[in-house]
């Protein structure tokens, strides 16, 4: 990185990620491992679930649903801990962003699995 732009205070840069302090394990990181372990397991619990002869929301899909429900519960939280603690690091950046899609493409294969008529769909949407 270069030095910042004439004129502007470094201290009051919305930076917090210094390469010389960049961190693999931070709280927010783990936050991030534990809500992707969770959130893919609860999508493979789900995958083993009754679908539920036609209804809708059959216990397969809730737990679709609830895997959805702490993959984004876990997104809002380690980005809030990151920068509450200042242990914003482009690792963990990065990280999170993978953990994202590895979340999201779980979730919409899972409901591809469960209701087929959503394949075509889905398979536009992940490449996206």
């Amino acid at each position: 990185m270069g030095t910042p732009a004439e004129g502007v205070d470094p201290g009051t840069l919305d930076v917090w990620a210094d390469p010389a302090k960049e961190r693999f394990l931070t709280p927010a990181t783990i936050i991030t491992f534990v809500r992707t372990i969770a959130s893919v397991t609860i999508v493979a619990f789900a995958l083993h679930a009754d679908r539920g002869d036609g209804e809708f929301w059959s216990p397969a899909l809730k737990l679709l649903v609830l895997a959805l429900v702490v993959y984004w519960a876990g997104d809002s939280l380690d980005g809030q801990v990151a920068r509450r603690m200042r242990h914003e690091t482009r690792i963990g950046a990065v990280l999170d962003i993978m953990s994202d899609r590895f979340c999201a493409a779980a979730f919409y294969f899972g409901l591809a699995w469960l209701h087929p008529e959503f394949t075509i769909p889905v398979l536009l949407y992940l490449p996206e």
